[in-house]
């Protein structure tokens, strides 16, 4: 499956053990698989494009629903 993603800058650093990519939200550095170059492409669209305070977004966030805990890839406050 080919995805549109948009254009955008990502850090990414090579290390013994593979490529890792900066989050920006978390503010460290985390192993790039396919799932988290989706969602730093799109975090960092949705930041650049609408303008919203980076510290008013968290990934791989835990919210309480129904009383039930649910994880979140991202979670704009």
């Amino acid at each position: 499956m080919e995805l549109a993603l948009p254009k955008c800058h990502l850090n990414v650093k090579r290390e013994s053990n593979g490529l890792y990519v900066l989050d920006g939200c978390r503010r460290k550095w985390v192993k790039l698989t396919p799932e988290e170059y989706v969602r730093q492409t799109m975090m960092e669209h949705v930041i650049q494009s609408t303008g919203i305070n980076r510290a008013l977004v968290a990934n791989e966030q835990v919210v309480e629903i129904n009383g039930m805990k649910k994880r979140c890839d991202a979670v704009v406050y």
